[in-house]
C-alpha cells in the first residue's frame, strides 16, 4: 500500500492515520461548491459507489481531498483524458472500485490551497495553530548527509517529509 498526497492540499495528522485502518481509502469532505473537485458517492457502509472528476452537475457535494490510500491495483486500470485534457486519479480508482473496494474517511481536517486567497486563509490558520507567525516560521530540519534533509512541521498540520531535495 502507498498513500498518495496531492501538493496543494494539507490534511490531519487524524485522518490519514484513520485510512491506515482500511486496505485502501480516500479522504472526502463536504464542500459548497463541488464542481472543481472529484465528487464521491458513498454507500451506507461508508464505501465509494463513484467518484466523477470535475462534473457539470454534480450528485453529492462529497469531494476527493487529494488524500488516498492505494495499493498496486490501481496500476490495472488505464488512465482516461478528462474533456479538459486532464488526467486524473479520482477517475482512475473509480475504475477500481468495482473490483476493490474504497473506504470513504470523513476529513477531520482539511485545507486547500488553489488559490492565492486559500494560500493567506491557509497561512492565518497555521499562525493561529502554531502562534508563529508564517513570516517568522522556518521548518525544522535536521541534516541526513549527502545533501539531504528532514522537514519536521511544528504543528499538527502535515503534508509529506521531504526526504530529498
Amino acid at each position: 500500500r502507498f498513500l498518495v498526497l496531492y501538493g496543494d492540499d494539507i490534511h490531519d495528522t487524524e485522518s490519514l492515520k484513520e485510512c491506515l485502518n482500511y486496505p485502501r481509502a480516500m479522504i472526502v469532505s463536504e464542500v459548497d461548491n463541488p464542481k472543481p473537485f472529484g465528487v464521491v458517492e458513498i454507500n451506507e457502509e461508508g464505501f465509494i459507489l463513484d467518484v466523477v472528476e470535475k462534473p457539470e452537475f454534480p450528485k453529492t457535494n462529497l469531494v476527493n481531498t487529494g488524500a488516498n490510500l492505494l495499493d498496486t491495483n490501481i496500476f490495472k486500470y488505464p488512465a482516461e483524458q478528462h474533456p479538459n485534457g486532464e488526467f486524473y486519479l479520482p477517475t482512475v480508482i473509480g475504475k477500481m472500485l468495482k473490483d476493490y473496494p474504497v473506504k470513504a474517511v470523513h476529513s477531520t481536517g482539511w485545507l486547500t490551497v488553489a488559490t492565492p486567497e486559500d494560500l493567506a486563509r491557509v497561512e492565518q490558520v497555521l499562525d493561529t495553530e502554531t502562534g508563529v507567525r508564517s513570516s517568522d516560521r522556518r521548518p525544522s530540519s535536521r541534516n541526513l548527509g549527502d545533501g539531504r534533509r528532514a522537514y519536521h512541521p511544528e504543528h499538527r498540520w502535515r503534508t509529506v517529509r521531504i526526504l530529498d531535495s
